[in-house]
């Protein structure tokens, strides 16, 4: 049966809001140990990659633990494979001939379209668009890897006045 209404937030997401109190915490919710999961060994290419890059950062954020191992897995997956539709309508193109010489639209644009928006799912799950990061705040101080990740190791500075300088 379906569920109705917004999934609960888990009491991590409550905490890095500031809006966890003992009386809404979650009684029967899962916890799993804290830490970064090993990569499967058989992900390779793209899925390895992104992997590498984004299960540091989403530990040390408190957002991924050892028993998440399998739900960044599939979205390492979904990503490989979107990269790999991408990379197969490059060169064959984005329209192709039928055996009856009709031409229509590649199938890879149907299974790029579906993967990166199963991506877009993940990446929601983990918090990681411009809309979930609004609901999460960091703990993390300016200059550590996820920072440096983000923001290419520069400390963001406001612009003062539309003047380029920055503010002190």
């Amino acid at each position: 049966m379906a569920r109705i209404g917004r999934p609960p937030k888990p009491d991590a997401v409550k905490a890095l809001t500031g809006t966890l109190r003992r009386d809404r915490m979650l009684a029967d919710a899962v916890r799993f140990p804290a830490g970064c999961p090993t990569p499967p060994a058989h992900l390779k290419g793209p899925a390895k990659r992104v992997w590498g890059t984004l299960a540091p950062l989403l530990s040390d954020a408190g957002v991924l633990s050892q028993g998440q191992a399998v739900a960044l897995e599939g979205m390492c997956q979904a990503y490989a494979a979107a990269i790999q539709a991408d990379e197969n309508i490059r060169r064959k193109g984005r329209v192709v001939k039928t055996p009856n010489g009709q031409l229509q639209i590649s199938p890879w644009e149907s299974l790029s379209k579906q993967r990166w928006s199963e991506v877009r799912q993940w990446c929601i799950e983990f918090g990681m668009t411009p809309a979930a990061q609004g609901k999460v705040s960091s703990t993390k101080k300016p200059g550590d890897a996820a920072a440096d990740f983000l923001f290419g190791g520069a400390p963001l500075v406001a612009i003062a006045g539309g003047k380029g300088k920055p503010e002190e």
